[in-house]
């Protein structure tokens, strides 16, 4: 068995969001218990304005607020979209279904070298098609 050591992690919004609103406790659990280990220091949270964009655009009135006060009282160090990201995020884009957001959030964490990108977002994010497209593409681009 091979232990992987997680020492940074970037969350996509559907964890702020499950964190404080979901009809599934596990789901709400794992959120909030993600958060917990940025909070209590025993990971560091990288994160890019991409995010907190998604935050304040939630169609969910009733949790905008807290959503936002959440990601803003959160120790995180932001990080930075730049040309490079964007190329490498279009050559996502050239070979999955996702929106150009998700494919932002990937490079990031590949470009920084995130050990972890935290996500409810199977249809697009934490599925195998897209592990492996990823994989494949970064392998290919140093």
């Amino acid at each position: 068995m091979k232990l992987t050591v997680i020492r940074s992690v970037m969350f996509d919004s559907t964890v702020y969001g499950k964190a404080l609103e979901s009809d599934d406790e596990k789901e709400r659990d794992y959120s909030y218990n993600c958060i917990k280990l940025v909070e209590q220091g025993i990971v560091t949270l990288g994160s890019a304005r991409e995010i907190f964009k998604e935050l304040t655009d939630t169609p969910v009135e009733s949790i905008k607020g807290e959503l936002i006060e959440l990601y803003q009282k959160i120790n995180k160090i932001e990080l930075t979209v730049d040309d490079e990201i964007k190329s490498l995020a279009s050559k996502y884009l050239e070979k999955l279904d996702m929106p150009r957001v998700d494919a932002l959030l990937i490079a990031v964490c590949s470009k920084n070298r995130i050990d972890a990108l935290i996500s409810w977002n199977r249809r697009h994010l934490t599925n195998e098609q897209t592990k492996k497209t990823v994989k494949r593409i970064n392998d290919e681009n140093g």
